[in-house]
C-alpha cells in the first residue's frame, strides 16, 4: 500500500500541470443577436437579405426581410463593428439559388465595402433599423 501513496500524489502532480495551460480556455467571447426594420425611402424594404460582416474576425450572419421589412439575426455574433450591406433573395417557394429577386436598393448598398453602413453588436439582444437612401 505505501508505493500507490507516491504513484496517487506523481498522477496528481502531472494531471494538475497538464490543467494548468487549459485553465483559462473556458471563457466564452460575448455575443450578440440584431433585430430591426429597413427601410427604402418612405417605404419598408420587402426583398432581399440583410448581411452582417466582421471581416476582421472572420464573424458574421444574415437574413431574409420579411414583408414588413424586418429581420430578425437569431445567431449568436461576437460583439464588435460589422459592415451590413443587402444581397439579393431566392425566389419564395424555390430552393433553387440560381433563381435570384434583385433586392431593389442602390448598388452601393450591395457590398460590405461600399454601403457605408455599420453596426455595433453588444452583448445581447440589439435593435438596428437601417434607413436607405432610394
Amino acid at each position: 500500500m505505501k508505493s500507490e501513496s507516491p504513484f496517487r500524489l506523481l498522477v496528481f502532480i502531472v494531471t494538475m500541470f497538464l490543467a494548468i495551460p487549459f485553465a483559462g480556455c473556458s471563457q466564452t467571447v460575448p455575443t450578440g443577436t440584431v433585430s430591426g426594420k429597413v427601410m427604402l425611402g418612405n417605404d419598408p424594404l420587402t426583398l432581399g437579405k440583410i448581411i452582417f460582416v466582421d471581416q476582421a474576425k472572420g464573424a458574421g450572419g444574415g437574413v431574409a426581410l420579411d414583408e414588413q421589412g424586418h429581420y430578425a439575426v437569431s445567431t449568436n455574433m461576437p460583439v464588435g463593428e460589422y459592415q451590413v450591406y443587402f444581397v439579393d433573395a431566392m425566389k419564395p417557394g424555390s430552393d433553387d439559388p440560381s433563381i435570384l429577386i434583385p433586392v431593389p436598393v442602390n448598388q452601393k448598398y450591395k457590398a460590405a465595402d461600399t454601403s457605408g453602413l455599420t453596426f455595433e453588436m453588444k452583448q445581447g439582444e440589439n435593435i438596428a433599423d437601417f434607413h436607405l437612401e432610394k
